[in-house]
């Protein structure tokens, strides 16, 4: 990934569109580039821009936290990019151009617009990546960009951040942190936050298994059982009472059996009297039935007459009808006769039209050809003349073409002339500088190096030649009087450096002191941590004991809800004798319409309706034992809620514990830390208390400030001295490169002189710089006007050669219009002619005007055209008018056979109902009529009425005969028991099978109470097996990775990550520096450095240098950068450090680091404000405040 480009505009304090290429000069070939510029002038704001059109995100700006209101009055948080817009501005962008993984060119692009332009208006932000090696847009919406780019560059943001811009002060945190916090960052530096999450869910799951376990060992722990010999005594109860409830069953049975009997028997006699009665009402229908027999004989004998009947009312019908139908048929026949008569009359008409138009057009054929032949005369006239004409226009096109083009060559010539005599008149003004314009090219290069010297002169101020000597002079006295003061500039510098060596002691201590004052601060705050934690224990200590009352106070609630629902299941399973087995037996043998046998009712409730029975049963026991089951439950959980609130009490009661054993322990750890800082300082102060302490700390604190603020004056004092001296030395070397330049001025200017007039030389010693600018105009004027005017007076020889030629050619034009002109009216009058005699010849034939002959015989042909095509239409006309004329009659006949057809067939239907009548003379006319109203189909309905009477007779009489055998039968089956007597007996053992059924039923709920409860104990027990497997298993994985903050498997797989980093970092050390390298204490996150130099001694970090720690750090860096760009490379790297902390020596140590750090192929960028940075590196981007908040970029090389 290579950063090819950045383009940006209103960000912050840049202004206006800004533009860094990095591929042009001098950019482009510089391996270590530096950005510079005053604070605040908005050098990063150049990394922003690059990470804004990448990614849409600002690195400073991460973790903040707040609003802000903007214009609009909208409130924008913190971390918001929109921030960046420079303010009283409406439109502001960044463009970054990049080669990415598949070594392509593409443009990100981040634009923030303000709604119509407008300063108060809404933000509208805008993205885009397009690839600029085809011009295709790479996404579509705002959300597919970030996604776009990381695909194409192979990095998030936090990678971006950590492989192409480098902090240092990250790295130097990474340095100085303890082992947490090393372990912290190292996860965040390399992304692993994985393992702390997966150490933390070890120690969570094994908690929760063991919850789970105790829970369950609590519940099983409650369950009781009935002993063996109770178990065995309950069973063999049970049994008993299963022999007596069977015996009573069995005498229940026999009543209900009696009771069937009679219930039979009175069944039978009263079905006996209803068929006696239905036979009694069948008797009285009889005469009814005798009358529908008649009336069913003499509608079959009516049957053989009744369609001789229906046919003559038929017939009288249709001969109506055809009746009708034969009148309009003769009305419309008449019709088509007419129009027939008239169509044959038309035709002859036409027919004789057509052949006298065909005789004419033959008389004609003579006159037609003497047309044709005077057509064809004049058309080949008419094409002559056309010729004729077309050549005429052209010439007359091309003459004016030739006319113009004279006036325009003698207008040519005439500004020729005036050209050639305005550069004559424009020499004799520069006549002074003739002698110069003689060699242009020798004395103009004179004149442009007199004018180079006298530029370095005049920038330099020195134009006046005797001001320069004395400052000159003044300039070697100053710098003699340094030297004798100071001695030589190296002493004055060894001087400085020794003054700023004590200034790093003293802010040394000094910062020392600041991180006791620190260390002071923190165990302060951790001794009031304390005393609010044992407040807090002793609380909840109290809480323990409250909690262990309550918990007694729930089991036993619990266990009298449990008591409670025993109870009531006791209840309701007496309360389920309704459902006894011999009860559901009789219920079973009950059959529609027949008496129960216990009753004596023909309705059967608990059969039609059973389902619903049953489910208002078991909805009413449900109903009354669910309150008891609630109770039960609530109970319960309030039990466990009190366990779980006991166990949570208890586990804060244990952290509280370990938190202050932890904060006793770091209490100790800083007293030991401030008790070495205050030795280092020479400070003991061990009887005093941590506040008194602190005091003493703050004033000698103070007292090194001051300290500290007198050596930063003197050192200011030294530094001016340096500065002031290296100035003058300096300025004295300018000035002796000026005197070489004056000397040189001189002698170019003399020279000059020999070719100029005096009143010019008078004007070089007064104004040189305008003098030297009018010479050098006047000798390219003169040179330039020389060669204008050869040229000119070549083109004027031409011009006139030109007007010659034209002339000629004007005048041949002329003559051949002429010729022209006569040829194409002789023609014009010829035509005339023959068209009047065409004229004349077709109106002696025709009343009607044509141009030519062939459009005469053209409306000749039309004409005779039109008259056929007449004659075929009025023929076919004539042809479908004689066919509808012959339908028209074969209708009419058709319709008069029809009409005597249905005479015939009236006249025979009329035959044979006279001779029927004549065999049954009983059937009168009313009597006809009555049969012709009865249909032929209510003749079988009739019939099976009577059928269905005798049918019903003969059922009856032999139901009559049956019943009267089954009472016969089952008068000898009659039971022993009385009638009377029955009901009080069953009664008597329902009661005692009762009170039976109610003692079993106790004892079998007992029986499946302690089945159930056996069942219960046996799943408690497998659950509890799984879970004890559970809690072993991650119990192991918990003991070797699990902890509740998760930093026991974080600290083991940060010690790998680390190793890795070492590594990297000691690759990347090695070129930097060869007396050192890292290496990773034993069993900790720490670091240390094995110095080669001292015998490969083993020694912390902290002991290194500045130059040395800052070397350290950007291997780390490197490194770092390394592991988040993974295989890909990286040619981009920008560093942001504040390298002003360092002294000169180390930052010498830097600069050659970084030097040698180009040869690994990297374009490193810097931003510092160090002047000897600027000094060493000559490539830079400087960001220059143009005043009011606003920055410029430009590039320097």
């Amino acid at each position: 990934m290579k950063i090819l480009s950045l383009r940006l505009s209103n960000l912050a304090s840049i202004s206006g569109e800004q533009y860094i290429d990095f591929e042009s000069e001098p950019l482009a070939n510089a391996g270590l580039i530096a950005i510079t510029g005053k604070t605040g002038a908005g050098k990063s704001t150049l990394l922003d821009a690059m990470c804004l059109a990448l990614f849409d995100q600002i690195p400073r700006l991460q973790g903040a936290t707040g609003q802000l209101t903007d214009a609009n009055g909208q409130n924008i948080s913190l971390k918001d990019a929109k921030h960046i817009l420079r303010r009283g501005c409406v439109m502001g962008f960044a463009e970054v151009e990049f080669l990415a993984l598949d070594q392509k060119r593409y443009k990100a692009r981040w634009e923030l617009s303000r709604a119509r332009k407008k300063v108060d208006g809404k933000f509208k932000l805008d993205r885009s990546v397009i690839c600029l090696e085809d011009g295709r847009a790479m996404t579509q919406k705002l959300s597919d960009c970030t996604p776009c780019v990381q695909q194409l560059i192979g990095l998030s943001f936090e990678q971006f951040t950590r492989a192409i811009l480098l902090a240092q002060s990250e790295v130097g945190a990474f340095l100085k942190a303890k082992d947490q916090d090393r372990a912290d960052l190292l996860e965040y530096l390399t992304n692993s936050s994985i393992f702390s999450l997966v150490s933390q869910c070890a120690f969570e799951k094994t908690k929760v298994f063991k919850q789970e376990l105790e829970k369950f060992q609590d519940y099983i722990g409650h369950i009781e059982l009935l002993s063996p010999e109770e178990s065995s005594h309950l069973k063999n109860k049970q049994a008993e009472l299963e022999h007596r409830i069977k015996e009573q069953q069995q005498h229940i049975k026999q009543l209900d059996h009696a009771t069937q009997w009679y219930a039979y028997h009175n069944q039978l006699n009263t079905q006996k009297n209803i068929y006696i009665q239905e036979q009694a009402t069948l008797e009285l229908q009889q005469i009814s039935i005798n009358n529908k027999k008649q009336y069913l004989l003499d509608l079959e004998q009516f049957a053989s007459v009744r369609h001789h009947i229906e046919g003559i009312q038929t017939a009288q019908e249709k001969q109506k009808q055809l009746q009708q139908q034969l009148k309009q048929q003769s009305e419309t026949f008449q019709q088509a006769e007419h129009h027939f008569q008239q169509q044959q009359q038309h035709y002859a008409a036409i027919e004789k039209k057509y052949i006298q138009q065909e005789q004419m057009l033959t008389q004609l054929q003579p006159v037609l050809e003497q047309g044709f032949v005077l057509d064809a005369t004049r058309e080949q006239l008419l094409n002559h003349y056309q010729n004729k004409y077309i050549e005429q226009q052209q010439l007359e096109q091309q003459k004016q073409r030739e006319q113009q083009q004279l006036i325009q060559q003698q207008q040519k010539m005439s500004e020729l002339t005036q050209q050639f005599d305005i550069i004559q008149h424009a020499q004799q003004h520069l006549k002074d500088f003739i002698l110069l314009a003689e060699e242009p090219r020798a004395n103009l290069e004179k004149i442009k190096q007199l004018q180079h010297l006298w530029q370095i002169l005049e920038d330099a101020n020195c134009t006046d030649f005797t001001t320069f000597e004395q400052q000159t002079q003044t300039l070697v006295q100053q710098v003699e009087q340094l030297t004798s003061q100071y001695g030589s500039l190296d002493a004055l510098t060894q001087k400085n450096q020794s003054q700023q060596q004590a200034q790093y002691q003293t802010q040394k201590n000094l910062q020392q002191l600041e991180y006791t004052l620190k260390n002071l601060d923190t165990k302060i705050q951790l001794e009031e941590k304390q005393q609010e934690t044992i407040t807090t224990l002793q609380q909840h200590q109290h809480q323990l004991k409250q909690q262990e009352q309550a918990i007694q106070q729930h089991e036993i609630d619990f266990k009298h809800a449990e008591q409670a629902l025993l109870k009531t299941q006791h209840l309701l399973a007496e309360q389920q004798l309704l459902h006894a087995d011999h009860i559901q037996q009789l219920r079973s043998q009950l059959k529609p319409d027949q008496a129960c046998m216990v009753c004596g009712s023909i309705q059967h409730p608990f059969i039609t309706h059973a389902q619903l029975l049953e489910d208002a049963l078991s909805v009413l026991h449900t109903q009354q034992e669910q309150p008891y089951i609630a109770a039960k439950e609530k109970a319960f959980q309030q039990w466990q809620h009190s366990q779980i609130q006991h166990a949570k009490t208890h586990s804060e009661i244990t952290h509280l514990a370990a938190q202050n054993t932890q904060l006793q322990s770091s209490i100790e750890t800083l007293k030991q830390d401030i008790q070495q800082d205050l030795i280092k300082l020479n400070l003991t102060h061990l009887t005093l208390t941590t506040a008194q302490l602190k005091q003493k700390c703050q004033q000698h604190y103070d007292e090194l400030a001051l300290e500290q603020k007198n050596l930063e004056q003197s050192q200011a004092h030294l530094q001016q001295q340096q500065e002031l001296f290296k100035t003058r030395q300096q300025q004295l070397v300018q000035q002796q490169h000026l005197a070489v330049t004056m000397s040189q001025f001189k002698q170019l200017q003399a020279d000059l002189f020999k070719l100029l007039e005096i009143s010019q030389q008078h004007v070089w010693l007064e104004k040189p710089h305008q003098a030297m600018q009018q010479a050098c105009h006047a000798i390219e004027s003169l040179s330039q006007s020389k060669q204008q005017l050869q040229q000119l007076k070549a083109q004027i020889e031409q011009q006139q050669q030109q007007v010659q030629l034209k002339q000629q050619q004007y005048q041949s034009l002329q003559q051949q219009l002429t010729y022209v002109s006569h040829d194409t009216e002789q023609i014009k009058n010829q035509g005339l002619e023959i068209a009047e005699k065409l004229k004349q010849l077709i109106g002696q034939h025709s009343d009607e005007t044509f141009k030519t002959t062939a459009q005469w015989h053209q409306y000749l042909q039309n004409q005779l055209k039109q008259s056929k095509q007449q004659l075929k239409d009025e023929q076919q006309q004539l042809v479908e008018s004689q066919k509808n004329y012959q339908e028209q009659k074969n209708a009419v006949d058709s319709t008069h056979q029809h009409i005597k057809m249905w005479q015939e067939q009236e006249k025979n239907h009329l035959d044979a109902l006279a001779i029927w009548q004549q065999q049954h003379p009983h059937f009168h006319a009313e009597h006809i009529k009555r049969c012709l109203a009865h249909s032929i189909e209510d003749t079988p309905k009739l019939r099976q009425d009577i059928q269905q009477f005798e049918q019903q007779q003969i059922t009856l009489n032999t139901h009559i005969k049956q019943i009267s055998v089954q009472i016969q039968q089952h008068l000898k089956e009659q039971p022993e028991y009385l009638e009377a007597n029955i009901s009080v007996q069953t009664k008597q053992h329902l009661s005692t099978l009762a009170s039976l059924q109610e003692h079993n039923n106790s004892i079998r709920s007992r029986l499946i109470a302690n089945t159930q409860a056996q069942e219960q104990q046996q799943q408690y027990l497998t659950q509890i097996n799984d879970l004890q497997q559970q809690v072993n298993r991650w119990g192991k994985i918990s003991e070797l990775i699990g902890s509740k903050e998760g930093t026991k498997f974080q600290r083991i797989a940060q010690e790998h990550h680390l190793d890795i980093l070492v590594e990297y970092a000691n690759q990347q050390l090695a070129p930097l520096s060869q007396r050192y390298e890292l290496k990773r204490i034993d069993h900790s996150l720490g670091l240390a450095i094995i110095d080669h130099d001292m015998n490969s001694e083993v020694r912390p970090v902290l002991s290194l240098s500045g130059g040395e720690t800052f070397l350290v750090s950007l291997a780390l860096a490197l490194a770092i950068a390394n592991m988040a760009s993974g295989a890909m490379k990286l040619e981009s790297l920008f560093i942001d450090e504040g390298f002003g902390t360092l002294d000169p020596t180390s930052l010498h140590i830097v600069m050659d680091a970084l030097d040698r750090l180009q040869s690994q192929g990297r374009k490193v960028i810097l931003i510092s404000h160090v002047q000897e940075m600027h000094e060493r590196i000559p490539v830079q981007i400087q960001v220059r405040a143009i005043g009011s908040g606003a920055s410029q970029i430009h590039i320097v090389g």
